[in-house]
């Protein structure tokens, strides 16, 4: 059971218009997306195409534009350690 618990917290969408939309569904929802490449050509004689994950994308790591909500307050912030135990 906890194997499906943890598969079930990755959503996989395919790209595009559609895909992104999914995407940001699934990340509002509080899951995390893989975001997929096609690795090569399709092949009428192959129904599988191979595709590798390039990116995991989570509620708190949304850079894309086009899946942060313009209304809401979206902040990024840098924390680079300095001398000592201070931070800039």
């Amino acid at each position: 059971m906890s194997e499906m618990v943890q598969a079930a917290s990755i959503g996989w969408v395919g790209s595009g218009i559609m895909g992104s939309s999914m995407a940001g569904h699934l990340l509002r929802a509080g899951h995390r997306v893989a975001v997929c490449e096609q690795m090569e050509e399709p092949d009428p004689k192959r129904k599988i195409i191979h595709r590798e994950v390039n990116r995991i994308v989570t509620p708190g790591t949304i850079t894309d534009e086009g899946l942060l909500d313009p209304r809401a307050p979206n902040h990024l912030i840098a924390v680079v350690p300095g001398k000592g135990n201070s931070f800039g």
